[in-house]
């Protein structure tokens, strides 16, 4: 880390840094002392985090009484220390028949989650800190004292003793349904849902005691607890969605002609709230509680949000000789979150299909082609959900930055900040599906493809308005977008004696096009919207390779005073001989073309193993902060990643990445197609392997059946993305959780 940061620093015209400290580590080596070389890794993970998951299943009943119960429990660890989640689950079914005609069931789930933290940092942070951080920053001593880090950041003091954030939340599901049959063919249903949950979140900021060595006397010193204050905050938070709905079919045949008709109407009630506080300077972290803190610079806030919906809809069905299949659907869908003259909107949609292999001209193909079906459909659907609840309403805020000073007391200020739109409308998404569906050699290959275009008109995007006006921008409908693509999933089973097996491929493509935008552009960063190009394209810069030489500098387009060899060079896009702002152009998109699986599964005399790959064959990401630039972190001073070696010098002129520099050289970290890389992959995301215990086994321990299972996860992976870094993940900015390998032992037993 020294010696490049020293040649970092001539690259930039400063002076070496480590000289006389490099000369000393090389005669005198690291002593965990006055010079270190930390394991950040060893001291953040704990290698393995441990996961137990239990589950049980019961049901009995009689013919006009069925129960089933179910429970559950998951404790699983993480990477880093007090890094933990637990889960209960609790789910009850009855069902009912309380006449010949008339049926009620009951559905109860109970859930309870405990996720716990460390307090002064997530665990996605700590990790930045701990890819991130230099060997030569103090760690830990090896009397076990903490050292500083960076600025007082040591990531494994903060997972350890940097407090603890619990997060609890307890949610109830409880649904009740009437089922009637009062004729032949027409059955009515009444049905009530409730979903709840109160979820408490403490976070309790604790400080760790930071050391330092005194050289002189030879022994540590107490330098500062970090961070200077402790604090607690307590948020408590309830979510609620009750759901109504009723609902009426009927079903008749005339001779070989079919129909079903069904007709329903439901609503929807939505609210959450919740309170939050925080105090700082507790009396003691051993008292983590509201009350423990100082009432100067305390906070609380709190608040409510709603939103309701009602349906309308209906069905109908009908098949002629189960040959030839038609349905019509309508939905008339009202929302809060518009003005009332546009609560409600229409959303009809129809559907076709015709099984090919029930023609009598068929029989001379069945035996090749067992089941044969074309169909198509074409409909819309309504989009309403927006990142707020009230759109159309001008919103106030209110809170310390708008308190204002007046008459010698401080008054609480309220501030316009976001404007608004009463004359939005639902987004409605246009969808079209044309599919065939076949099943082949006595039903053992079975082929499905689609071809799919989706339209979204009336687009609920925020305007442009001027940065001078001070209000966030409302959301208005404006242009449309379409997803066209197709899917094609091949399957194939077969039996050899004892062994089975079974095969499962699928593949489909999806593209992404803003067709309308009335002419706009929306650009967001490293992001634009605009016509012909698919939603949030990566914006930038056009890389054209490293400079090699002055020369090629001096004769090329002006990039900036500071470029010099080594540097990316970048493309002239309007020929003005100047790199600047109008030489963006679109780099790419983030959305994935070619996604495939494979799904292997086989059985033999009571084993069993299955095996899933999954992966995208196109797909194009970016990557930005400590990901690309060595040293470089918005919070403390960085190291490099081990690919990031490869750096241009004159002894490396064919180098993957720039020049090194000590800070974050304005050419090189523009948003730019340097930084994009080949995000496709293939992933071995499940592999199974277990046994089932014969029957003469199980009988004689009087149980019904018995099976043992080893699995893994995230087995692998195959990229040629920036190494270390994950390409299904968008730019994080360097920042982010680490997939895990998690390895299962399991046994199933049935009684």
């Amino acid at each position: 880390h020294m010696q490049l940061w020293d040649v970092a620093q001539a690259n930039s015209g400063l002076p070496l840094t480590f000289t006389a400290k490099i000369a000393e580590f090389q005669n005198l080596g690291a002593d965990n002392f006055s010079r270190f070389d930390t394991d950040w890794k060893g001291l953040v993970l704990t290698n393995n985090g441990l996961m137990q998951n239990h589950n049980i299943n019961l049901s009995a009943g009689t013919e006009k009484i069925k129960v089933f119960a179910s429970g559950g429990f998951l404790d699983q660890n993480g990477l880093t220390a007090n890094t933990n989640y637990k889960r209960t689950d609790l789910r009850f079914n009855t069902d009912v028949a309380l006449s010949s005609k008339l049926s009620a069931s009951m559905d109860l789930v109970l859930n309870k989650s405990d996720r716990n933290w460390p307090g002064n940092s997530s665990p996605t942070a700590i990790i930045r800190y701990m890819l991130g951080l230099p060997a030569i920053a103090p760690g830990r001593f090896d009397t076990g004292e903490w050292g500083e880090g960076w600025s007082n950041n040591n990531p494994a003091a903060q997972a350890e003793d940097g407090g603890f954030e619990k997060f609890v939340t307890d949610s109830r599901i409880i649904s009740g349904t009437l089922n009637y049959k009062p004729l032949d063919g027409l059955e009515l249903l009444a049905n009530y849902s409730s979903n709840s949950a109160v979820s408490r979140n403490r976070r309790l900021q604790g400080q760790y005691d930071i050391y330092e060595a005194d050289v002189a006397n030879n022994q540590l010193k107490f330098a500062r607890s970090w961070p200077l204050n402790n604090a607690i905050t307590d948020n408590f938070g309830q979510t609620k969605r009750d759901m109504f709905r009723t609902q009426a079919t009927y079903t008749k045949a005339f001779g070989v002609h079919n129909f079903k008709l069904l007709a329903g109407f439901s609503t929807e009630q939505f609210s959450t709230g919740g309170v939050n506080a925080t105090r700082l300077n507790l009396i003691s972290e051993d008292f983590p509680y509201i009350n423990a803190g100082d009432a100067i610079g305390q906070s609380l806030s709190g608040g409510i949000n709603e939103f309701n919906m009602a349906s309308a809809y209906s069905r109908l069905n009908y098949d002629y000789k189960e040959k030839y299949l038609l349905e019509l659907n309508g939905r008339f869908d009202a929302s809060s979150r518009f003005t009332e003259e546009n609560w409600w909107e229409l959303f009809p949609s129809v559907s076709a299909g015709w099984r090919l292999s029930k023609e009598d001209w068929w029989s001379g193909l069945s035996n090749v082609i067992n089941e044969a079906k074309i169909r198509g459909s074409y409909g819309s659907l309504g989009n309403q959900a927006l990142s707020g609840y009230y759109p159309t309403y001008t919103n106030y805020s209110t809170g310390l930055g708008y308190a204002y000073y007046f008459n010698n007391v401080m008054n609480s200020g309220y501030a316009l900040t976001t404007a608004a739109n009463p004359g939005i409308q639902w987004e409605t998404s246009k969808i079209l599906d044309i599919g065939a569906d076949f099943s082949m050699i006595n039903n053992r290959l079975n082929i499905t493809a689609d071809y799919f275009r989706r339209d979204i008109t009336d687009m609920l995007q925020p305007d442009l308005i001027p940065s001078y006006v001070g209000l966030g921008a409302p959301f208005i409908n404006i242009g449309t977008m379409r997803n066209t693509g197709w899917e094609l999933s091949l399957g194939w089973k077969d039996k050899i004696k004892d062994f089975s097996y079974q095969l499962t491929a699928n593949l489909s493509d999806v593209k992404n096009e803003i067709i309308d935008l009335n002419g706009q552009e929306y650009i967001s960063g490293a992001v634009i919207t605009k016509e012909g190009y698919a939603y949030n394209s990566y914006f930038g810069y056009k890389a054209d390779g490293l400079f090699q030489t002055q020369a090629e500098i001096d004769n090329g387009p002006f990039h900036y005073a500071t470029t010099k060899p080594g540097d990316i060079r970048y493309q002239d896009i309007n020929g003005d001989k100047k790199i600047d702002a109008n030489d963006r152009t679109v780099l790419g998109n983030y959305f994935p073309r070619y996604e495939y699986s494979f799904n292997l599964a086989a059985q033999f005399k009571g084993f069993d193993f299955t095996a899933f790959f999954q992966g995208v064959g196109q797909m194009e990401n970016y990557l930005s902060g400590t990901g690309t630039q060595p040293f470089f972190s918005t919070s403390f001073q960085g190291s490099m990643y081990e690919h990031q070696m490869d750096y241009w010098s004159p002894e490396n002129t064919t180098a993957a990445y720039p020049r090194l520099t000590a800070n974050s050289n304005t050419n090189n970290y523009q948003t730019s197609s340097f930084w994009m890389g080949d995000a496709s992959f293939l992933r071995l995301k499940n592999v199974v392997l277990g046994y089932t215990l014969p029957a003469a086994v199980t009988n004689k321990i009087k149980i019904a059946s018995a099976r043992i299972y080893v699995s893994g996860q995230n087995l692998k992976t195959w990229s040629n993305y920036f190494p270390g870094f994950d390409p299904e993940q968008k730019d994080t900015g360097g920042e982010f959780y680490p997939i895990m390998t998690t390895y299962t032992v399991g046994l199933n037993v049935n009684f």
